[in-house]
């Protein structure tokens, strides 16, 4: 069974958040960067116990994991609560319509695998087959 650690971190429309946490073992403060540029939101993650950043300027998507692919435990990720599906336009959507979780790698991976319904490679007809 998969360890389903999912927690959301408490956020909202300030351009400039930090806040300190404990997940999964580690002591975090993480960065949370407004881009009026590019109507993005980002992240520093710095890890208190060592001292030093995990990750600086790392850009969060709705429904994408950001760290996926780092060799830490966890991913972070915008969730869409209107189930609109868009990426933010407006700095006011945060802490509203969308919300910033964090989660051990395995429930991310769970709840992919339950939205995903693969039941095998079935075989395609070739294109001359449907002439």
């Amino acid at each position: 069974m998969a360890d389903l650690d999912i927690f959301e971190i408490l956020v909202n429309n300030y351009p400039n958040q930090v806040q300190n946490f404990e997940f999964m073992g580690y002591n975090l403060q993480l960065t949370l960067l407004w881009n009026a540029v590019g109507l993005s939101w980002s992240f520093d993650l710095y890890d208190n116990i060592q001292g030093e950043y995990i990750v600086q300027g790392e850009g969060l998507s709705i429904g994408m994991a950001s760290l996926f692919y780092s060799d830490l435990p966890f991913v972070l990720m915008i969730s869409d609560n209107s189930g609109l599906g868009f990426e933010t336009i407006s700095i006011d959507e945060m802490g509203d319509r969308l919300s910033l979780n964090i989660m051990s790698k395995e429930a991310y991976q769970y709840a992919i695998r339950q939205t995903v319904d693969f039941d095998g490679w079935q075989p395609v007809s070739s294109y001359s087959d449907s002439l």
